[in-house]
Order: structure tokens, then sequence, then C-alpha cells
């Protein structure tokens, strides 16, 4: 299991979650077992999915046969915000140095791109993260239970299955080629409007910084992000792929566009 919801009363569970939450009183938990486990099958590993624990214990030290697996991320789409990043990667940090492993990572990349119809497209901070993190990382599970966002953020999706093999992933080169193969003559606008929205979600400096589970971005907030002069440019760039991907009667090309 990986939430305990203090189920138990006894006077060691409830000091241990005095003392340390319900992270440390699941790690006391985890700890135990590894040992048991060490001693009865030195050959066996316990395989640990933190799912809904919030951070790793601080006062445990794990036995050398834990493997954390599915260590959850669900904001991806935020790591443009320091705070989100730093939140996130600290948790990474944390279980890779205690188990003394590297990590799996379960990802769900939908947020917040599931709340908007506006491009939420981040290559680029995919490619760093599992850059910066490729040491402590073993592989990674993206999906998304929300079926739109396979279509909206198709860009990004389509760059995280390539930085899974390759961190150092030269994203606008995989990009470039990607709308080459997709968009035949309307490639070259189809491209600008894909820096656009990349550079507009990536970069855009916001009135007050975004935070951990804020899926429901203020629309204020959105519009910071997309003001009506840049959504006059993304649709005049979109008219004009149609329009060059139309003339050019690529029906694949048109269907792959829209």
């Amino acid at each position: 299991g990986s939430s305990v919801g203090s189920a138990c009363h006894c006077p060691a569970c409830r000091r241990a979650v005095a003392k340390g939450g319900e992270e440390l009183l699941m790690g006391l938990f985890v700890k135990r077992l590894c040992e048991r486990v060490k001693e009865r099958w030195p050959d066996k590993t316990v395989i640990y999915i933190p799912w809904s624990i919030p951070k790793c214990p601080e006062d445990v030290e794990f036995p050398d046969n834990l493997v954390v697996s599915h260590l959850n991320l669900d904001v991806m789409g935020l790591m443009r915000e320091p705070s989100v990043r730093n939140l996130e990667e600290d948790r990474l940090r944390a279980w890779s140095a205690r188990s003394g492993h590297p990590v799996s990572m379960w990802i769900d990349f939908a947020s917040p791109s599931d709340w908007t119809y506006g491009p939420v497209q981040f290559p680029h901070l995919v490619r760093d993260f599992y850059s910066r993190h490729r040491d402590r990382l073993e592989g990674g599970m993206v999906l998304t239970y929300g079926g739109a966002c396979f279509i909206t953020a198709a860009p990004t999706y389509y760059v995280w299955n390539r930085v899974l093999w390759d961190p150092e992933l030269d994203v606008d080169a995989t990009l470039d080629e990607m709308c080459r193969r997709l968009f035949g003559a309307g490639a070259d606008s189809g491209r600008e409007l894909l820096r656009l929205q990349c550079e507009r979600w990536q970069n855009t400096s916001l009135s007050r910084p975004l935070r951990v589970g804020e899926n429901r971005i203020p629309p204020r907030l959105f519009r910071e992000i997309w003001p009506s002069d840049v959504v006059a440019r993304m649709k005049t760039l979109r008219d004009r792929a149609l329009s060059e991907i139309e003339r050019s009667g690529d029906a694949a090309a048109r269907r792959s566009f829209l």
C-alpha cells in the first residue's frame, strides 16, 4: 500500500505519526519489511510505490534491497515554476538517495493542459528534467487520463517519448523534423506556431507564481500567457499553415495538422 490513512491507532503508530507524519509511519514499516525480506530471501528486493506519500521520510535509512518504483509526478506542465520544480525534484533526489538506487516514475502529463483549450507545450522542460536527473532515473511511464491531451499536447508527448531514450535530445531539431514529416507544405508555418506555443508556456513571467496542485489556473493568468495579440498571431499562423496544406492537396498533412 502507498497510503496508510492513519488506520492504526496503537501507541507506536501514534508516536510515529506525531513525530514525522504518515511518511515516517509508512517508511518505518517499509524498512522493517525490507529487513525481514533480507533475512529470509537475501537475493530478493522489495518494490515500494509511494503513491500518495507526500515526501521521503528524513529519519529512515532503508536497506539496500529497497527499490522505489512509480514515484508519481503529475505536474510536469507546471515545472516552469521554480517552486513546483524544486519541490518535485527534491522528492526524486531524496528517494533515490535514501534507497541507494535510481527510481522509476509514473508521470501524468495532463495537468494543466486538461483544463484549457490553450496550447500547453513544454518539451524543453521535459528534456531538461531528464537530463538533470539521468543518474537518478531508471525509467518512467508517461500517460494521461485526459484523452484530449494526447491531441493538444501531442508535440510535447512525442518529444517526451524520445527523451526517455535520449536525455540529451535536440528538441528543436526533433520538432523541426516532426513538422516537416507531418505537415508538408504547411511545415514552416506550423513550426513557427509551435515555437510560439512553447515560448509562451515555458518562458512567460507571470504576475504571481503558479502553485503545486493549481490545475485550474485562474483565467487572468492564462490571459497573461496568451494575451490577445499572441492569440491573434497564433490564429494567423494556424490559418496560414492550413491554407498552405489545402492548396497542396495533401490530405494526410491536413489530417495531421487538424
